[in-house]
């Protein structure tokens, strides 16, 4: 009769200590491609697809998605977002609508752009919500323009056919530069600091003499004799050449009397 022996059983590997992955990255066919984790083996970061999905999304200490954007079909295609889950960024399309705008820590827009057709396209904003700059079209017209701090133009630009198509401006309002045509003539020049001077100006665009000479955001205007409401015309908007009102043409002149 046998006696059996002692039983035994199989060796054991212990277990490998356990290391924190950092970073992953995969596929053909692995799949993943993306992820990242901090020290905790919290998420930091992720993207996917092909199709695992996700394609962005960033997180921070506490969890806190900071970033994200997506699609195919996951919509969204844009955000960011600041420590107390503010927006501060945004873009998206293909229909997400919005393509554009960034905010301040307040929630304020700092800046926006859009079409297709929520129409804008361009805009900034200071902290006071106050314009900085904008570009329009598409039919919002505009299609340039900058401001200071005091909502004073310091650059313009227009056309189709808003007209100007030039000028900058300095904080007292001085023409600095300029550019024009298709006809409101000039195409390029720059005021240079001075005074005034203007003792006779003609033009086959105006049979009159000059009525007066003004200053404002636009330089100084010479405007068709007889008619008030050149100079009022002209300096409001800031961008008109004829008077509508008896169709005389309008001159951004330099300091030193040119037009």
């Amino acid at each position: 009769m046998r006696t059996a022996g002692p039983a035994t059983t199989p060796a054991e590997t212990p277990p490998a200590p356990a290391t924190d992955t950092t970073g992953s990255s995969y596929d053909a066919s692995g799949d993943t491609t993306g992820s990242s984790y901090d020290a905790s083996g919290d998420t930091t970061g992720s993207s996917y697809d092909a199709s695992g999905d996700t394609t962005g999304s960033s997180y921070d200490a506490s969890g806190d998605t900071t970033g994200s954007s997506y699609d195919a079909s996951g919509d969204t295609t844009g955000s960011s977002y600041d420590a107390s889950g503010d927006t501060t960024g945004s873009s998206y399309d293909a229909s997400g609508d919005t393509t554009g705008s960034s905010y301040d820590a307040s929630g304020d827009t700092t800046g926006s752009s859009y079409d297709a057709s929520g129409d804008t396209t361009g805009s900034s904003y200071d902290a006071s919500g106050d314009t900085t700059g904008s570009s329009y079209d598409a039919s919002g017209d505009t299609t340039g323009s900058s401001y200071d701090a005091s909502g004073d133009t310091t650059g313009s630009s227009y056309d189709a056919s808003g007209d100007t198509t030039g000028s900058s401006y300095d904080a007292s309002g001085d023409t600095t530069g300029s550019s024009y045509d298709a006809s409101g003539d000039t195409t390029a020049s720059g005021d240079t600091p001075g005074s005034s001077s203007l003792s006779s100006a003609s033009s086959t665009e105006t049979s009159a003499s000059v009525d007066h000479v003004g200053g404002g955001g636009g330089g100084h205007v010479l405007v068709a004799a007889g008619c008030r409401a050149c100079f009022t015309y002209f300096m409001v908007p800031k961008r008109a050449h004829v008077c509508p009102s008896c169709g005389g043409r309008l001159f951004h002149l330099g300091n030193n009397g040119s037009s």
